[in-house]
């Protein structure tokens, strides 16, 4: 499983309420503060996006995982935050992620503290498609909310990181399959990024170059990589599009 590091946002927007202002001390790993205020059992939202994840195309997404530091300026019990994530520009949200998950952000005034929230294998409750995290479609809205009177917190940074499994190795237009289907074929690009698969499951590497489109058969049937030279254009019995390729005799010492 791979992922993306954390990455913070670069870019904010309001929702036309009770808003959270400097929002863009936000994006920093610095003292600096966006302050949201509730008012009167008021709910202070905004959201932060632009945090270009570089999710690769075909990913499948294993877990999100966030970070967020800030502190209540008079520590008093009873407010929390609420975190949602859009993965269509804004349009739909998943459900609220309570942080922190227990208990508010009561405690010593501006004691700053640091929640993680998500993980590894938490998706949200959802499935999501790589897409999904690009620049446009990405955003985390933030709510602070709690009792019937007026509140401030303040919060210095935050981070998100996403999990993801890379996708498998289909086979491409370059793929030969033999008797068996056996997988003989090369790579999906020009940097020979996916195997070719030998007798016995053996994984030697591939190629989809024009000069190697045909698999190379070395004695005893083990698959060795490809190539469309003329020397290596005979069919191999049993074997479609194959080549054959005799492998050099070793002097005996």
């Amino acid at each position: 499983m791979a992922d993306t590091g954390f990455k913070a946002p670069t870019a904010n927007e309001d929702e036309g309420s009770t808003e959270w202002v400097n929002r863009n001390n936000l994006h920093a790993d610095d003292t600096s503060a966006t302050t949201g205020n509730t008012g009167n059992n008021g709910i202070s939202t905004s959201r932060w996006k632009n945090f270009t994840f570089g999710v690769p195309a075909g990913a499948t997404i294993d877990g999100i995982e966030g970070t967020i530091r800030g502190y209540d300026a008079f520590g008093d019990a009873g407010w929390y935050l609420n975190l949602y994530l859009s993965y269509d520009g804004g349009t739909s949200w998943t459900s609220a992620k309570r942080v922190p998950a227990s208990g508010d952000f009561g405690g010593t005034p501006g004691s700053k503290q640091t929640w993680t929230f998500g993980g590894s294998a938490d998706t949200w409750g959802r499935s999501w498609d790589a897409s999904e995290f690009s620049d446009a479609n990405f955003k985390i809205r933030i709510a602070y909310q709690g009792d019937n009177y007026t509140e401030d917190a303040s919060l210095e940074y935050l981070a998100l990181k996403v999990y993801y499994t890379e996708g498998g190795t289909t086979p491409n237009e370059y793929s030969h399959v033999g008797s068996g289907g056996l997988i003989l074929g090369g790579a999906a690009t020009r940097l020979h990024e996916k195997p070719v698969v030998g007798v016995g499951g053996m994984v030697l590497g591939g190629a989809a170059t024009r000069l190697h489109e045909k698999p190379v058969v070395g004695v005893g049937g083990m698959v060795l990589g490809g190539a469309a030279l003329k020397e290596y254009e005979p069919n191999v019995p049993g074997l479609t599009g194959g080549g054959y390729l005799p492998l050099p005799r070793r002097r005996r010492r």
